[in-house]
């Protein structure tokens, strides 16, 4: 990540960092591919299956504005909402902010064992004030 987070993060190369970090962890029909079926995330759905591909294109989209810290973590929380693969999305989204962090010149983040439940909590928040419409129209 760290030898490539000065090009561009697209499409592509977040399905191929999915397949990186859940090859043999989860089906192969599912490494690096959009979820087909329903997942439900602390009791909430996920975004409807049909809706990732378009979601995860206006993200892309978005991707090229970031310039803050908050930009990164706009971007992150957004991913995590639209919760695009069956596992792994986790890893996959704190991948993603760290591709974002460093390629606008700030350090890694990195979630402590002991610091994990802060880190959900400030997901699960974020999760209520994301209007990924909105979002995708005014960045």
């Amino acid at each position: 990540m760290e030898k490539h987070c000065k090009t561009n993060l697209t499409e592509k190369r977040i399905l191929k960092m999915h397949e990186l970090l859940t090859k043999g962890l989860v089906h192969d029909k599912y490494a690096g591919k959009y979820r087909d079926v329903p997942v439900y995330i602390g009791g909430r759905e996920g975004m409807i299956p049909i809706g990732i591909k378009p979601a995860m294109v206006r993200l892309v989209k978005q991707i090229k504005n970031v310039k803050t810290e908050q930009d990164c973590w706009d971007i992150h929380d957004a991913f995590e909402w639209i919760h695009p693969f069956i596992d792994g999305n986790g890893r996959t989204g704190r991948l993603i902010l760290n591709w974002l962090r460093k390629n606008i010149g700030l350090s890694l983040f990195i979630v402590s064992f002991d610091d994990r439940w802060k880190y959900y909590h400030k997901i699960e928040e974020k999760k209520f004030l994301i209007d990924l419409e909105t979002f995708a129209r005014n960045k």
